[in-house]
């Protein structure tokens, strides 16, 4: 992970919005943007971030309209505002209300730990081509925790999938995520080869944000074993409950990233 640190603002913030780009730059954009699975927002805020980088902007800099924004990527204007939204929690936007959105001169991290997204997404961002497999898939009952924490009822049963994340033969990540069956249609029939958050999304329970733990850690002994992995190799641990828009829990996801693949990175502030 790389963090690029503008250069302090010395002159005065700009009060001219960024021209937009010529149809065919903007067409290419917009290729790209269709081409990548992760949610459309999270894709813009990447492509915004180059945008920025390309055209050299420095901190104070006015950015463009969410309708400019919105024309120039082909994306809707809900779109363009939720980028924006991203770039704003990382601290890289700054909103005026009633004047505009201008940049800061905070540092940009490629892959910011803020950033909400799954592993697939993540590797389809980084060029890896991975292949993602179902260890195990199972319908069971949770201890009564675990049901107050997801907000079940007793009698609901929650499914638990297993999957592993390889490239070539090396394992990346394996992961353990929790969710009520009720969910997603027929659960124990969906392919979850795919993004569990498009997933979700398709069965109309969008995740919009997460609790996260991050630990360093080892494998569990059993999956060490069933992966021939040393147990001694180092992970990183990733312990989520993930959220909808409206604040309510709907996916407990246990993480472990391979330690010499991975890295995340944060913006520290005060």
């Amino acid at each position: 992970m790389r963090a690029n640190t503008q250069p302090p603002n010395t002159q005065p913030p700009s009060t001219q919005p960024l021209s937009t780009q010529p149809p065919s730059t903007q067409q290419l954009s917009t290729q790209l943007l269709r081409a990548d699975r992760r949610p459309l927002a999270h894709q813009l805020r990447d492509r915004l971030v180059q945008f920025f980088a390309e055209r050299d902007l420095q901190p104070g800099a006015r950015l463009p309209t969410e309708a400019e924004i919105a024309t120039t990527f082909g994306v809707g204007r809900s779109t363009a505002r939720e980028s924006l939204r991203l770039l704003e929690q990382e601290g890289v936007v700054r909103a005026a209300r009633g004047v505009g959105r201008f940049l800061t001169g905070r540092a940009q991290l490629d892959r910011p730990l803020t950033a909400l997204e799954g592993v697939s997404e993540m590797a389809a961002q980084q060029g890896l081509r991975i292949r993602n497999t179902v260890v195990a898939l199972t319908l069971e009952d949770l201890d009564a925790q675990r049901r107050k924490r997801l907000g079940m009822a007793r009698d609901e049963r929650a499914v638990r999938l297993e999957r592993a994340r390889y490239r070539g033969k090396e394992l990346l990540v394996y992961s353990i995520d929790v969710f009520p069956a009720s969910l997603v249609p027929d659960p124990l029939q969906a392919d979850w080869t795919h993004s569990l958050f498009q997933v979700f999304e398709a069965s109309g329970h969008r995740l919009d944000s997460a609790l996260c733990d991050v630990q360093a850690s080892h494998l569990p002994r059993a999956a060490a074993r069933l992966f021939e992995i040393r147990a001694s190799e180092p992970w990183l641990r990733l312990l989520q409950e993930h959220r909808t828009a409206d604040g309510v829990p709907r996916l407990l996801s246990d993480d472990y990233h391979r330690g010499s693949r991975f890295s995340f990175s944060l913006i520290r502030s005060r």
